[in-house]
């Protein structure tokens, strides 16, 4: 991951030639520090709804296709998706959406990564209050969580142009951006988040040996 987020967040107010060129920027530095190395550019927030609101940024599709337009030298792109906050961006979306948006990345001419995705395991409190930041269903919980992480897993893997899925948080701690969302407990006790992912990597492993 050598740049994340140039597409939602423009603090400095750069314009889209001075974006294209940190982005390019980045990509020699991490050629020249390690010339072997992956370079991976990092896209949040996919659905854009920050366009909006800052007209200096650029919405995920377009900043996609001006790095490849302009040439700049990289591997892959990567994808967070984390839900479960009133925060532009992280609203609790319906797997139809989530598949669909998925599928506007399948033109792109570079492989995609899910580098984090992350839901929480209760409604929490605040901008966590799944009535106002969404749920699936109906009220998170461990199990609720388990079978949302298994159905988009099953959903994304099943795309060939999506070539990995990083779930976000291993174990819930306090300074992570979707609480209760890891797949460990504070006390490192395994969720049904956790079993189910361990399931669906056995079957993907045994799959493989079969091939």
């Amino acid at each position: 991951r050598v740049i994340s987020g140039m597409n939602a967040f423009n603090r400095f107010g750069f314009n889209f030639e001075q974006i294209i060129e940190m982005t390019r920027t980045a990509c020699l530095a991490a050629k020249l520090a390690d010339v072997k190395s992956r370079k991976l550019v990092e896209i949040l927030l996919p659905w854009g709804e920050y366009y909006a609101h800052d007209r200096e940024t650029i919405p995920s599709l377009v900043y996609t296709d001006m790095i490849i337009q302009s040439g700049i030298s990289f591997d892959a792109f990567g994808l967070q998706l984390q839900f479960g906050k009133d925060q532009p961006g992280l609203h609790v979306r319906d797997m139809m959406q989530i598949s669909a948006m998925l599928d506007w990345f399948s033109p792109v001419l570079k492989p995609l990564h899910i580098t984090g995705v992350a839901v929480p395991d209760r409604c929490g409190q605040g901008d966590q209050d799944c009535q106002v930041a969404g749920m699936w269903h109906k009220k998170w919980d461990q199990k609720v969580q388990g079978e949302w992480i298994e159905q988009f897993y099953r959903i994304a893997l099943g795309k060939p142009f999506i070539n990995s899925i990083t779930y976000s948080n291993f174990a819930d701690s306090d300074n992570i951006k979707i609480k209760d969302s890891g797949l460990l407990t504070k006390e490192l006790k395994p969720k049904k988040a956790f079993l189910i992912l361990a399931k669906l990597q056995k079957l993907i492993l045994d799959r493989h040996k079969k091939q």
